[in-house]
């Protein structure tokens, strides 16, 4: 499933690139607003519970600020800080 790729971080020159904002939950409404978000420029986490959801929505929706995010502790780890969020 994960085939050794870092999750939802870019290697550029050596450092590792954080999200802006994290978005929980993949419903038509949080799926939406991740995207609107993105299209604004801004990098974006997405999580759901359930982990086939993230999947589903990347593959439907490819977007270059968006990745998917597995865990909690996944998603906090990757946003940089201050941290930002919305559920």
């Amino acid at each position: 499933m994960f085939s050794g790729i870092i999750l939802g971080k870019k290697q550029l020159g050596g450092s590792l690139m954080k999200q802006n904002i994290g978005v929980i939950g993949l419903s038509v409404m949080g799926s939406n607003l991740a995207l609107n978000i993105a299209d604004n420029g801004f990098k974006v986490a997405v999580f759901n519970r359930t982990t086939t959801v993230v999947d589903k929505m990347l593959e439907e929706h490819p977007h270059k600020n968006v990745v998917g995010r597995y865990s909690l502790q996944e998603l906090i780890d990757g946003l940089e800080k201050p941290r930002k969020s919305c559920f």
